[in-house]
């Protein structure tokens, strides 16, 4: 067979394979795959990495720590006892402790020594303005004050002022409302349940924003369950005495006790004047929030020389807006 020249002359022609398509899912996976082969080796290692992990836990501790120390130092400045000060004093202040006088009025009237020609004493600047008996009122000690008076918040008013006292009842068992109502305009009176929980730090805050406190007390109701450590009529004079002061011992800064229901203990004299007693002898006041038409409370209380009022209106008896703004107005009458 002849073979020509041209059979020579000609190109070899490469023809390209035609691309096989592969599913979505197979291209997906191969390529990541891929980008994870190319990985080095040491990035997936455990060890590589522990030391990110452990800086990463070091910082987080140490905000923890730092929260809480936060937290530690927050709890301790609200429970120190505020004591306002004014310039005009009052009876009962310590020029040298620092309790009711303004700085520069205690430097002024601190007495030094005893003028008997004048009957005035000479005090830090050497005037002469501070009188025996100024002397004999700013420094009565703290301690013989009552109690009711040395927590009582001020309140400058004018004599023909009508002055409403607005008490809010149950509060520290729902933390939530407890925290909404500590942060409304003071002053308002804080009725804290005496079995709620971590009552300190919660009473404390309410006495930092400027709210007087109350300890409500269970006591029996005619068809209803009180709660925990509830006094009851069945009791004896001791066991009344004993529930009463875990009550009281709940809790530091108030002023006095309102009965929580109780319609049915505080309609009975004798159970009553068990109560006055230890109310008198603790130096309080007592609020008797008139659950029952026949209660003794204000004569028990009278009887006993104890400072006390009794309540007028029922602000949120019915739960709709529009019946709370009618009891308000009602109080507004009563109060004028």
């Amino acid at each position: 067979m002849k073979i020509s020249r041209s059979a020579f002359k000609r190109k070899k022609r490469l023809v390209a394979a035609k691309p096989r398509r592969m599913p979505a899912q197979a291209y997906s996976f191969r390529l990541k795959k891929a980008r994870r082969d190319n990985v080095p080796r040491r990035w997936k290692s455990f060890y590589f990495w522990m030391p990110f992990y452990l800086v990463f836990l070091l910082v987080l501790v140490s905000v923890f720590l730092g929260w809480m120390l936060h937290k530690e130092v927050m709890l301790k400045k609200v429970s120190e006892p505020v004591r306002e000060e004014s310039l005009k004093g009052r009876a009962g202040g310590d020029p040298f402790s620092g309790i009711g006088e303004s700085l520069s009025l205690r430097m002024r009237k601190a007495p030094l020594a005893f003028d008997g020609e004048n009957g005035a004493f000479v005090t830090a600047w050497g005037d002469k303005s501070a009188s025996v008996e100024y002397i004999e009122s700013v420094t009565a000690p703290e301690k013989e004050r009552a109690a009711w008076e040395r927590f009582a918040v001020p309140c400058d008013v004018d004599p023909d002022t009508p002055v409403i006292a607005v008490v809010i009842d149950d509060l520290g068992l729902n933390r939530r409302m407890t925290k909404e109502i500590v942060s409304l305009p003071a002053p308002l009176t804080a009725s804290f349940m005496s079995y709620a929980e971590d009552l300190d730090s919660q009473t404390a805050a309410a006495r930092q924003a400027g709210h007087e406190l109350l300890v409500h007390t269970p006591m029996e109701p005619f068809n209803n369950d009180p709660g925990p450590g509830a006094l009851f009529l069945g009791m004896s004079d001791d066991e009344i005495r004993n529930r009463l002061g875990v009550m009281l011992d709940s809790f530091s800064g108030y002023v006095g006790i309102n009965n929580h229901m109780g319609s049915r203990f505080t309609s009975d004299r004798r159970s009553m004047d068990v109560v006055m007693e230890e109310v008198k002898k603790r130096g309080l006041l007592f609020l008797d929030s008139l659950t029952a038409r026949h209660s003794k409370g204000k004569a028990a209380a009278d009887a006993k020389g104890i400072p006390y009022a009794v309540r007028n209106v029922f602000l949120d008896n019915a739960r709709k807006p529009s019946e709370v703004m009618k009891q308000l107005r009602l109080l507004e009458r009563v109060a004028k």
